[in-house]
Protein backbone atom coordinates (compact mmCIF):
# COMPACT_ATOMS: atom_id res chain seq x y z
CA UNK A 1 0.00 0.00 0.00
CA UNK A 2 1.58 3.01 -0.59
CA UNK A 3 -0.55 5.84 0.72
CA UNK A 4 -0.24 5.86 4.30
CA UNK A 5 -3.27 5.69 7.01
CA UNK A 6 -4.39 9.39 6.63
CA UNK A 7 -4.84 9.25 3.32
CA UNK A 8 -7.06 6.13 3.22
CA UNK A 9 -8.94 7.24 6.10
CA UNK A 10 -9.40 10.51 4.08
CA UNK A 11 -10.40 8.82 0.87
CA UNK A 12 -13.79 7.04 2.59
CA UNK A 13 -14.95 10.46 2.58
CA UNK A 14 -13.83 11.11 -1.24
CA UNK A 15 -14.60 8.36 -3.35
CA UNK A 16 -14.18 4.52 -1.25
CA UNK A 17 -11.74 2.45 0.46
CA UNK A 18 -11.62 -1.53 0.80
CA UNK A 19 -10.54 -2.55 3.60
CA UNK A 20 -9.54 -6.54 4.29
CA UNK A 21 -10.28 -7.34 7.96
CA UNK A 22 -9.43 -10.50 9.16
CA UNK A 23 -9.73 -10.43 12.63
CA UNK A 24 -12.93 -9.94 13.50
CA UNK A 25 -14.93 -13.14 14.22
CA UNK A 26 -17.63 -14.71 12.12
CA UNK A 27 -20.33 -16.94 13.85
CA UNK A 28 -23.54 -18.60 12.35
CA UNK A 29 -26.42 -19.08 14.15
CA UNK A 30 -29.27 -21.75 13.20
CA UNK A 31 -32.22 -23.78 14.61
CA UNK A 32 -35.62 -23.91 14.87
CA UNK A 33 -36.11 -21.28 17.61
CA UNK A 34 -32.61 -18.97 16.59
CA UNK A 35 -35.00 -16.12 15.53
CA UNK A 36 -37.08 -16.21 18.64
CA UNK A 37 -34.02 -16.51 20.76
CA UNK A 38 -31.81 -14.11 19.35
CA UNK A 39 -34.79 -11.74 18.96
CA UNK A 40 -34.71 -11.93 23.14
CA UNK A 41 -30.96 -12.05 24.08
CA UNK A 42 -30.54 -9.08 21.55
CA UNK A 43 -31.33 -5.32 21.59
CA UNK A 44 -32.35 -4.95 17.95
CA UNK A 45 -35.15 -6.72 16.52
CA UNK A 46 -34.45 -9.92 14.98
CA UNK A 47 -37.94 -10.74 13.79
CA UNK A 48 -38.55 -7.94 11.72
CA UNK A 49 -35.21 -8.65 9.74
CA UNK A 50 -35.70 -10.21 6.23
CA UNK A 51 -33.29 -12.46 4.77
CA UNK A 52 -30.34 -10.22 3.11
CA UNK A 53 -30.94 -7.10 6.10
CA UNK A 54 -28.44 -6.11 9.18
CA UNK A 55 -28.22 -4.91 12.06
CA UNK A 56 -26.10 -3.70 14.63
CA UNK A 57 -26.68 -5.19 18.30
CA UNK A 58 -26.03 -5.20 21.55
CA UNK A 59 -25.62 -8.37 24.21
CA UNK A 60 -27.06 -7.18 28.19
CA UNK A 61 -26.85 -8.54 31.07
CA UNK A 62 -30.55 -8.53 33.24
CA UNK A 63 -28.72 -5.14 34.94
CA UNK A 64 -28.44 -3.60 31.69
CA UNK A 65 -24.90 -4.05 31.53
CA UNK A 66 -23.14 -4.66 28.10
CA UNK A 67 -22.48 -8.54 27.66
CA UNK A 68 -21.33 -7.87 24.15
CA UNK A 69 -21.38 -6.01 20.68
CA UNK A 70 -22.27 -7.66 17.41
CA UNK A 71 -23.78 -6.76 13.95
CA UNK A 72 -25.89 -9.44 12.74
CA UNK A 73 -27.00 -10.60 9.26
CA UNK A 74 -29.92 -12.80 8.46
CA UNK A 75 -29.40 -15.27 6.06
CA UNK A 76 -32.54 -17.29 4.23
CA UNK A 77 -32.69 -20.06 7.12
CA UNK A 78 -29.97 -18.89 10.12
CA UNK A 79 -27.93 -15.55 10.64
CA UNK A 80 -24.46 -14.63 10.70
CA UNK A 81 -23.23 -12.38 13.29
CA UNK A 82 -19.75 -10.69 13.44
CA UNK A 83 -18.01 -9.71 16.98
CA UNK A 84 -15.61 -7.73 17.74
CA UNK A 85 -11.87 -8.98 17.47
CA UNK A 86 -11.48 -9.37 20.96
CA UNK A 87 -13.96 -12.58 20.72
CA UNK A 88 -12.95 -15.98 21.26
CA UNK A 89 -15.70 -18.69 20.08
CA UNK A 90 -16.13 -20.07 23.82
CA UNK A 91 -16.53 -16.96 25.35
CA UNK A 92 -18.80 -15.69 22.63
CA UNK A 93 -21.17 -18.57 22.52
CA UNK A 94 -21.42 -18.67 26.71
CA UNK A 95 -22.54 -15.33 26.82
CA UNK A 96 -24.55 -15.78 24.09
CA UNK A 97 -26.86 -18.78 25.20
CA UNK A 98 -26.07 -17.64 28.84
CA UNK A 99 -29.67 -17.34 29.41
CA UNK A 100 -30.74 -20.66 27.12
CA UNK A 101 -32.69 -23.45 28.44
CA UNK A 102 -34.13 -25.70 26.02
CA UNK A 103 -34.12 -23.77 23.25
CA UNK A 104 -33.00 -25.69 20.10
CA UNK A 105 -30.30 -22.85 18.67
CA UNK A 106 -26.94 -23.75 18.06
CA UNK A 107 -23.52 -21.38 17.33
CA UNK A 108 -20.67 -22.51 15.02
CA UNK A 109 -17.51 -20.26 14.42
CA UNK A 110 -16.70 -19.41 10.63
CA UNK A 111 -12.94 -19.67 10.94
CA UNK A 112 -11.08 -18.88 7.90
CA UNK A 113 -14.15 -15.69 7.50
CA UNK A 114 -12.78 -13.11 6.02
CA UNK A 115 -14.70 -9.63 6.32
CA UNK A 116 -13.99 -6.91 2.72
CA UNK A 117 -15.27 -3.98 4.04
CA UNK A 118 -16.23 -1.11 1.38
CA UNK A 119 -16.16 2.39 2.85
CA UNK A 120 -17.02 5.90 0.93
CA UNK A 121 -19.87 7.48 -1.33
CA UNK A 122 -18.44 5.19 -4.30
CA UNK A 123 -18.89 1.84 -2.22
CA UNK A 124 -21.59 0.39 -4.47
CA UNK A 125 -19.63 1.36 -7.78
CA UNK A 126 -16.80 -0.27 -6.04
CA UNK A 127 -18.78 -3.45 -5.71
CA UNK A 128 -20.04 -3.20 -9.26
CA UNK A 129 -16.95 -4.20 -10.10
CA UNK A 130 -17.08 -7.07 -8.46
CA UNK A 131 -20.46 -7.66 -10.61
CA UNK A 132 -22.21 -6.79 -7.37
CA UNK A 133 -25.47 -4.57 -8.04
CA UNK A 134 -26.92 -2.99 -5.19
CA UNK A 135 -30.82 -1.19 -5.34
CA UNK A 136 -30.88 1.75 -3.94
CA UNK A 137 -33.69 1.12 -1.92
CA UNK A 138 -31.87 -2.03 -0.24
CA UNK A 139 -29.67 -3.01 2.20
CA UNK A 140 -28.65 -6.22 1.15
CA UNK A 141 -27.05 -7.32 -1.62
CA UNK A 142 -26.64 -10.71 -1.29
CA UNK A 143 -27.46 -13.31 1.02
CA UNK A 144 -25.98 -16.58 -0.05
CA UNK A 145 -23.60 -17.98 2.02
CA UNK A 146 -23.47 -21.29 0.72
CA UNK A 147 -21.91 -20.16 -1.91
CA UNK A 148 -18.95 -18.33 0.21
CA UNK A 149 -20.11 -14.53 0.19
CA UNK A 150 -22.98 -12.53 2.38
CA UNK A 151 -23.06 -8.75 1.79
CA UNK A 152 -24.98 -6.45 4.03
CA UNK A 153 -25.31 -2.55 4.53
CA UNK A 154 -23.84 -1.17 7.60
CA UNK A 155 -24.12 2.17 7.98
CA UNK A 156 -20.65 4.16 9.65
CA UNK A 157 -22.00 7.47 11.66
CA UNK A 158 -18.99 9.41 9.49
CA UNK A 159 -19.47 7.81 6.08
CA UNK A 160 -22.45 8.03 3.38
CA UNK A 161 -22.46 3.89 2.49
CA UNK A 162 -20.35 0.93 3.72
CA UNK A 163 -21.28 -2.43 2.97
CA UNK A 164 -19.58 -5.38 4.97
CA UNK A 165 -18.62 -8.37 2.73
CA UNK A 166 -18.26 -11.80 4.66
CA UNK A 167 -16.32 -14.75 2.66
CA UNK A 168 -14.63 -17.27 2.64
CA UNK A 169 -11.24 -17.45 2.47
CA UNK A 170 -10.70 -18.24 -1.49
CA UNK A 171 -13.46 -16.00 -2.18
CA UNK A 172 -12.09 -12.77 -0.50
CA UNK A 173 -8.35 -13.69 -2.31
CA UNK A 174 -10.37 -13.98 -5.65
CA UNK A 175 -11.87 -11.08 -5.09
CA UNK A 176 -9.35 -8.68 -4.07
CA UNK A 177 -6.83 -10.36 -6.85
CA UNK A 178 -10.25 -8.86 -9.02
CA UNK A 179 -9.64 -5.18 -7.59
CA UNK A 180 -5.83 -4.81 -7.59
CA UNK A 181 -5.85 -3.51 -11.32
CA UNK A 182 -8.48 -1.16 -10.96
CA UNK A 183 -6.76 0.19 -7.48
CA UNK A 184 -3.84 1.11 -10.19
CA UNK A 185 -6.21 3.11 -12.27
CA UNK A 186 -6.67 5.48 -9.01
CA UNK A 187 -10.63 4.44 -8.44
CA UNK A 188 -10.34 3.62 -4.63
CA UNK A 189 -7.71 3.16 -2.26
CA UNK A 190 -6.80 -0.37 -0.07
CA UNK A 191 -6.97 0.67 3.32
CA UNK A 192 -5.28 -1.34 6.64
CA UNK A 193 -5.95 -1.83 10.22
CA UNK A 194 -4.84 1.39 11.36
CA UNK A 195 -7.13 3.52 8.96
CA UNK A 196 -9.76 0.67 9.76
CA UNK A 197 -9.07 1.97 13.33
CA UNK A 198 -9.74 5.51 12.45
CA UNK A 199 -12.26 5.36 10.54
CA UNK A 200 -14.26 3.43 13.79
CA UNK A 201 -13.31 6.04 16.15
CA UNK A 202 -14.43 8.77 13.68
CA UNK A 203 -17.78 6.95 13.49
CA UNK A 204 -18.53 6.25 17.13
CA UNK A 205 -18.61 2.99 16.85
CA UNK A 206 -17.35 1.16 20.15
CA UNK A 207 -15.17 -1.97 20.88
CA UNK A 208 -16.08 -4.61 23.32
CA UNK A 209 -12.96 -4.69 25.61
CA UNK A 210 -11.61 -1.48 24.52
CA UNK A 211 -14.37 1.59 24.77
CA UNK A 212 -17.12 -0.87 26.37
CA UNK A 213 -16.97 -4.05 28.42
CA UNK A 214 -19.11 -5.90 31.04
CA UNK A 215 -19.03 -2.84 33.56
CA UNK A 216 -20.51 -0.61 30.81
CA UNK A 217 -23.99 0.80 30.99
CA UNK A 218 -25.88 0.51 28.04
CA UNK A 219 -27.61 3.77 28.32
CA UNK A 220 -24.39 5.33 28.35
CA UNK A 221 -23.71 4.41 24.17
CA UNK A 222 -25.78 6.09 21.46
CA UNK A 223 -29.13 3.56 21.29
CA UNK A 224 -30.89 4.82 18.07
CA UNK A 225 -28.95 2.10 15.84
CA UNK A 226 -28.66 -0.36 19.03
CA UNK A 227 -31.86 -1.02 20.31
CA UNK A 228 -35.23 -1.33 19.23
CA UNK A 229 -37.58 0.60 21.51
CA UNK A 230 -41.04 -1.35 20.24
CA UNK A 231 -39.81 -4.67 19.70
CA UNK A 232 -40.71 -6.31 23.26
CA UNK A 233 -38.91 -7.85 25.57
CA UNK A 234 -35.34 -8.73 26.10
CA UNK A 235 -32.39 -9.23 28.48
CA UNK A 236 -31.86 -6.28 30.30
CA UNK A 237 -35.02 -4.18 28.53
CA UNK A 238 -36.25 -3.11 31.70
CA UNK A 239 -33.34 -1.26 32.87
CA UNK A 240 -32.31 0.91 29.37
CA UNK A 241 -36.55 1.58 28.99
CA UNK A 242 -35.90 3.45 32.45
CA UNK A 243 -32.45 5.10 31.61
CA UNK A 244 -33.80 6.41 28.42
CA UNK A 245 -37.09 7.79 29.47
CA UNK A 246 -35.68 9.40 32.81
CA UNK A 247 -32.71 10.35 30.45
CA UNK A 248 -30.36 9.68 33.65
CA UNK A 249 -26.61 8.51 33.57
CA UNK A 250 -23.63 9.87 34.30
CA UNK A 251 -21.68 9.26 31.88
CA UNK A 252 -21.78 8.77 27.56
CA UNK A 253 -19.28 7.55 25.18
CA UNK A 254 -18.99 10.72 23.21
CA UNK A 255 -16.64 11.63 20.08
CA UNK A 256 -14.45 14.57 20.46
CA UNK A 257 -11.72 16.36 18.25
CA UNK A 258 -8.68 18.97 18.78
CA UNK A 259 -7.92 21.76 15.74
CA UNK A 260 -3.87 20.58 16.24
CA UNK A 261 -2.05 17.17 15.88
CA UNK A 262 -0.85 15.47 18.62
CA UNK A 263 -0.15 12.03 20.17
CA UNK A 264 -2.85 10.95 23.06
CA UNK A 265 -2.55 7.52 24.94
CA UNK A 266 -5.34 5.06 25.71
CA UNK A 267 -6.72 5.70 29.28
CA UNK A 268 -5.59 9.69 28.86
CA UNK A 269 -7.65 11.92 31.17
CA UNK A 270 -9.75 14.81 30.02
CA UNK A 271 -10.64 17.44 32.09
CA UNK A 272 -12.70 20.34 32.74
CA UNK A 273 -9.90 23.31 32.45
CA UNK A 274 -6.97 23.53 30.43
CA UNK A 275 -4.76 23.91 33.29
CA UNK A 276 -6.15 20.42 34.94
CA UNK A 277 -8.40 20.03 37.88
CA UNK A 278 -11.64 17.93 38.06
CA UNK A 279 -11.57 14.76 35.95
CA UNK A 280 -14.19 15.05 33.16
CA UNK A 281 -13.75 11.51 31.67
CA UNK A 282 -11.22 9.27 30.16
CA UNK A 283 -9.51 8.59 26.38
CA UNK A 284 -10.76 4.74 25.06
CA UNK A 285 -9.45 5.79 22.15
CA UNK A 286 -7.79 8.43 19.49
CA UNK A 287 -6.14 9.37 16.36
CA UNK A 288 -4.18 12.06 14.54
CA UNK A 289 -4.24 13.89 11.03
CA UNK A 290 -0.82 15.24 10.98
CA UNK A 291 -1.68 16.75 7.18
CA UNK A 292 -5.02 17.94 8.62
CA UNK A 293 -3.72 19.37 11.69
CA UNK A 294 -6.68 17.53 13.57
CA UNK A 295 -7.37 15.04 16.90
CA UNK A 296 -9.92 13.01 17.37
CA UNK A 297 -10.73 11.07 20.63
CA UNK A 298 -13.40 8.47 21.75
CA UNK A 299 -13.87 8.90 25.71
CA UNK A 300 -15.98 8.11 28.34
CA UNK A 301 -17.36 11.65 29.53
CA UNK A 302 -19.20 12.98 32.14
CA UNK A 303 -22.85 14.10 31.43
CA UNK A 304 -22.73 17.01 33.89
CA UNK A 305 -20.38 18.57 31.75
CA UNK A 306 -22.58 18.88 28.49
CA UNK A 307 -21.25 20.25 25.59
CA UNK A 308 -18.65 22.40 26.60
CA UNK A 309 -14.97 22.02 25.07
CA UNK A 310 -12.43 19.52 27.62
CA UNK A 311 -8.90 19.78 27.79
CA UNK A 312 -5.98 16.76 27.35
CA UNK A 313 -2.58 17.65 27.68
CA UNK A 314 -3.56 21.36 27.88
CA UNK A 315 -5.53 20.95 24.65
CA UNK A 316 -8.79 21.71 23.76
CA UNK A 317 -11.12 19.43 22.83
CA UNK A 318 -14.78 20.00 21.40
CA UNK A 319 -17.49 17.48 21.22
CA UNK A 320 -18.32 16.41 17.92
CA UNK A 321 -21.99 16.20 16.59
CA UNK A 322 -22.81 13.88 13.31
CA UNK A 323 -20.88 14.21 10.29
CA UNK A 324 -19.83 18.10 10.44
CA UNK A 325 -16.65 17.73 10.93
CA UNK A 326 -15.64 15.64 7.44
CA UNK A 327 -13.14 16.61 5.13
Amino acid sequence: MGQNAEEQFLNCFRKATVFKLTNYPVFTITGLDAVRYLHGRLTNNMKALKPGEGARSLMLSPQGRVDGHVRVLRLADSFLIISDPVESSQSFAERLFRYKVADQVEVKENLGNVILSVQGPEAKRVLGLLLVTVAPEAQALKHTYDAGMAIAYFPRGAVANGYDCVLTAKLADEQLAKLKRYEAEGQFLFGNEESFEMLRIASGIPLFGKDINDRTIAAELELDELVSFNKGCYVGQEVVEKASSRGKTSRKLRLLMAEESIELSTGGTLTAKENGGEEAGEVTGSFTLPQAGRTFVLATVKVAHGDNPLYCNGTRFQHVTGNTWAP
